[in-house]
């Protein structure tokens, strides 16, 4: 049900009630402007918090990508090491049966003379 309005008012009351619409006006813009600044404060704290957590979970990354790309390097150079490891065993291998060879073929050379 809406409100009756009141029958506009003449003279000093039409004056004063001007007077203190004006200041209702200025104490609600007051308390709008400083709900707006509350509210602009909230979130620049909520932003710069989420910025700060944004940043830390960033340099963890890069951390572990660090740690990770060390460890990687280990890995490729123990790999590295097997694999010469490997390689000096095969040359060794081939170089006792290249003796051995040389040896029976010395042997039989010798055996071929004394016939």
């Amino acid at each position: 049900k809406p409100k009756p309005k009141a029958p506009p008012k003449e003279g000093a009351a039409a004056e004063k009630q001007a007077k203190e619409n004006l200041q209702t006006r200025k104490k609600l813009t007051i308390a709008l402007h400083n709900k707006q600044n509350r509210e602009r404060e909230k979130k620049e704290k909520r932003d710069a918090k989420h910025a700060k957590v944004e940043e830390e979970r960033r340099l963890l990354e890069m951390e572990m990508d660090e740690e990770v790309r060390m460890a990687n390097m280990k890995v490729d150079d123990v790999e590295k090491e097997m694999k010469a490891k490997k390689d000096a065993e095969k040359k060794e291998a081939a170089a006792a049966e290249a003796i051995r060879l040389l040896m029976i073929a010395e042997s039989n050379k010798f055996k071929i003379q004394r016939l």
